[in-house]
């Protein structure tokens, strides 16, 4: 469990209600009044099973109503104290177990007083930060009152604990929403400039209403927006740097720590808000470099490793390891070339009250007798020379699953897994099988009709989309292909029953029921199954009964195009935009590779940087709106939703403190889109949109969607991504030796292809044998089947068949050469 609630303030996790509670039930618990609340804390000590099972208890099991979504499972008794404020205070409250069993997971709930007793289900604010054993911490301003504060278990647990209280004066002079701090009176005042005399960077009293914690900090402008203790810019702050071998223990809490990333490049789709620490490294010669970091507690550290662009940015990530387990040991194995410097960032995930703590970084190894063989871009595994090495099959002869001499290029950790093949191709360890997931029919865009599945069916799956849920989809099922002809938003409907878009299974013709691209169906929350298809790639569509059911089922496959709107404005580095998606009209919903449809309106924004730049964007969004923020490519074809490169939409959360930021690398002169597009109808509204820039790549190398690249590599020779055959390579940005001089589509068996002749278009596998002393198919015979002497070939009374098997053979062998490989479910 990353977090159990849903937004953060300092250290703990905190959510405001004020409704009247219907069942409040702390009477006969411990109610001791809490001593005069002073400046000077004051502890006292209790102990929850001493309680009655009254507000967290056996008859009311889900019961504190200040959590979005109620705070369950607190079931066990629990203790309460009242309090009384006789002025507006700053109440600041420690809550520490102290018994031989510390195993068990504490809660603080403050409750106001309804009618003599405490209103749990108006609760004001909760701390928990769903840790077993930690002690919780929790500080809020409270107007004069009387109050419950009450101690409580998770899983009926408790045990004795100290409960450590303080009061402070507290006042808002800029009106923020936020009290200011005072050494003396209010030293817990998140506030770092209220009167705008206070000395912090850039606090003025022009700048003290926009200067408080829940700010969104502007890169650049000398001014500490948001009080974090650092005037926000894109470069790191190293604490030292490591060397192959070394040892470093650390704490993201300590002295020396920055708090500029909350995301990066080659983690697009997780946050880490909290302090990071940063390292730098430079290896002395190309090496497969193995770290480890070991946390300290609970802390759910990620490590990340980003490139010196001329400075430390989160657009230049290279590598993450990141399994996203409290307290668990993270691991990264990466080639780095030698000489050139790397940033290693130490962050931990989620919110701040787990996202912070002490570890130990190793790095364990480096082998310098690293080689890339078979010039495919990783290097090869030797438990000696390269004990860190990623490729299973660099020489050909290593012990992995089919690892050859004719195999050893396109097996990779990045490639497409082949089921069937005997192959590990993504060298995951396994050689997959092909999942029994064929198609009864083949449909395409218009396509309408009925079906009967318990006729046509097969009783297969069960499961679909990895979810390990034993999901009862136990009836049969009938499967569709579906090859659109063009990039295209499908939509698949049926009138009863329940439908899973599939994808192909690594690059077979099978359907994956692992990996769903999209779902729909009365037991899935009613709509069609609609998501982006990309031209030539093959996907499915499972037609299931929820719990056994059966009968007939119409269907229709629809498929449409979504264009952008006009842009609203365009964007510049340090800028900032105010917007208001509840004032357009929606336009498009389906975006590529994102899964949720965004079905509310959006507003879209142009943004070309002069020179390669990181790109920030920060999106803050206005109480209670759910706002995605998305940038798109502009490939030479406008403003394409298939052209993702940036995504950001945090858990679907509807809240004004949650700020959604994207990331990329900005090529020189090429058009990008911003986009904000809102979840839904309801959750449209008024955000702010500000862009930062930093140094883009360093000389020589190019932006590939996030990452910098030399365009004169095997994998990205000339253009990003163009990569060149095996038996090729990259010279002045161009894949030599050309291997289709003839143009016939069939690439020469110098490249590995089946083109013996790369001179003579009708020459090359596939094509009909012809009597004319050449061997037009390439299988290594000349004019066999034919009777041949002194005078010439005879070649009989077939000739017109012949055409006809020459015809069907070529267009066979074409439509096999234009089928595109789909996505691996192992890199999945």
């Amino acid at each position: 469990m990353k977090n159990r609630a849903s937004f953060v303030l300092g250290p703990v996790t905190v959510l405001l209600f004020a409704s009247p509670s219907a069942a409040a039930v702390c009477t006969g618990n411990n109610q001791a009044p809490i001593a005069a609340c002073t400046a000077t804390p004051t502890t006292v000590s209790g102990n929850t099973l001493s309680g009655v099972n009254g507000v967290g208890g056996y008859l009311f099991p889900v019961q504190y109503g200040c959590a979005e979504g109620p705070l369950g499972n607190f079931d066990g008794p629990e203790a309460s104290y009242r309090l009384n404020l006789t002025a507006d205070r700053v109440v600041s409250l420690h809550v520490a177990q102290t018994g031989a069993d510390i195993n068990w997971d504490v809660a603080i709930v403050i409750a106001p007083e309804i009618t003599g007793d405490c209103g749990v289900a108006s609760c004001l604010v909760y701390a928990d930060n769903a840790s077993v054993g930690s002690a919780e911490d929790l500080s809020t301003p409270l107007p004069a009152g009387v109050y419950y504060i009450l101690v409580d278990g998770y899983f009926e647990k408790g045990g004795p604990f100290d409960l450590t209280f303080s009061c402070e004066t507290c006042t808002d002079v800029d009106g923020d929403g936020a009290v200011g701090y005072d050494a003396a009176a209010c030293p817990s005042g998140p506030d770092c400039c209220d009167t705008g005399s206070e000395g912090v960077t850039g606090c003025s009293a022009a700048t003290r209403t926009g200067m408080r914690p829940t700010a969104t900090e502007v890169c650049g402008d000398g001014v500490d927006q948001d009080c974090d203790g650092w005037e926000c810019n894109t470069h790191c702050m190293p604490k030292g740097s490591l060397a192959c071998g070394s040892s470093t223990p650390g704490d993201t809490r300590a002295t020396g720590h920055t708090r500029f990333f909350d995301q990066y490049v080659c983690a697009p789709y997780d946050q880490y808000p909290g302090p990071e620490d940063t390292y730098t490294f430079t290896p002395a010669v190309d090496s497969s470099v193995f770290f480890r970091v070991t946390p300290q507690g609970m802390l759910d550290p990620a490590i990340l490793i980003l490139e010196d662009t001329g400075g430390c940015v989160p657009g230049a990530c290279v590598a993450v390891g990141d399994s996203m387990g409290t307290g668990q040991v993270e691991e990264l194995a990466v080639s780095l070339q030698g000489g050139k410097t790397y940033y290693v960032v130490i962050d931990g995930f989620g919110a701040d009250s787990v996202n912070a703590g002490a570890y130990l970084l190793e790095v364990v190894t480096c082998g310098t007798g690293c080689a890339d063989a078979d010039g495919d871009g990783f290097l090869g595994y030797d438990s000696t020379a390269c004990p860190t090495g990623t490729d299973c099959c660099d020489l050909g002869g290593e012990a992995s699953i089919g690892c050859s001499a004719g195999s050893r290029a396109e097996t990779k950790p990045d490639a497409d897994e082949v089921c069937g093949d005997g192959v590990d191709n993504d060298c995951n360890g396994y050689a997959d099988d092909c999942p029994n997931c064929r198609a009864d029919q083949t449909i395409g865009c218009g396509a309408t009709g009925t079906v009967d599945v318990s006729v046509v069916g097969s009783d297969v799956f069960q499961d679909y989309c990895y979810t390990d849920m034993d999901m009862p989809w136990t009836g049969p099922e009938v499967v569709f292909a579906f090859t659109p002809v063009e990039d295209t938003v499908a939509r698949f409907t049926t009138d009863r029953l329940d439908v899973f878009a599939l994808s192909a299974y690594g690059r077979g013709d099978v359907c994956d029921p692992g990996f769903c691209v999209g779902m729909g169906g009365a037991n899935l929350g009613g709509g069609p199954a609609t998501f982006m298809a990309e031209k030539g790639e093959t996907y499915f569509f499972a037609v299931d009964g929820y719990r056994d059911a059966l009968g007939t089922v119409a269907y229709d496959l629809d498929c449409f195009t979504e264009a952008c709107g006009a842009p609203k404005a365009g964007l510049a580095c340090g800028g900032s935009v105010s917007g208001d998606t509840a004032i357009t009209t929606p336009r498009v919903s389906i975006y590529g590779g994102v899964d949720d449809a965004l079905l509310g309106a959006e507003e879209i924004y142009t943004f070309v940087s002069p020179t390669a730049a990181a790109v920030t964007l920060d999106l803050t969004m206005a109480t209670d709106r759910d706002l995605a923020l998305l940038v798109l490519e502009d490939a030479g074809a406008g403003c394409s939703p298939a052209r993702v490169i940036g995504y950001s939409d945090t858990n679907n959360v509807a809240h004004s403190s949650w700020t959604e930021s994207v990331t990329f690398m900005a090529a020189a002169g090429v058009a990008y889109y911003v986009v904000v597009d809102s979840y839904s109808a309801t959750a449209e509204g008024s955000y702010q949109l500000r862009t930062a820039c930093a140094a883009g790549c360093d000389a020589g190398l190019t932006a590939c969607e996030g990452r910098c690249q030399s365009l004169t590599s095997r994998d990205n020779c000339g253009v990003c991504y163009h990569q060149c055959l095996s038996a090729q390579r990259c010279e002045a940005k161009t894949c030599t030796p050309p291997c289709d001089v003839d143009n016939d589509a069939a690439i020469a068996t110098l490249c590995g292809g089946d083109d013996c002749d790369d001179g003579n278009a009708g020459v090359h596998q596939g094509v009909t044998e012809l009597c004319n002393g050449v061997d037009d198919n390439c299988n290594g015979a000349t004019d066999e089947g034919e009777v041949c002497d002194q005078g010439g070939c005879s070649c009989g009374a077939s000739g017109t068949f012949r055409l006809g098997v020459l015809f069907f053979g070529a267009l066979a062998a074409s439509l096999a050469r234009r089928r595109r490989p789909g996505p691996s479910a192992e890199s999945r």
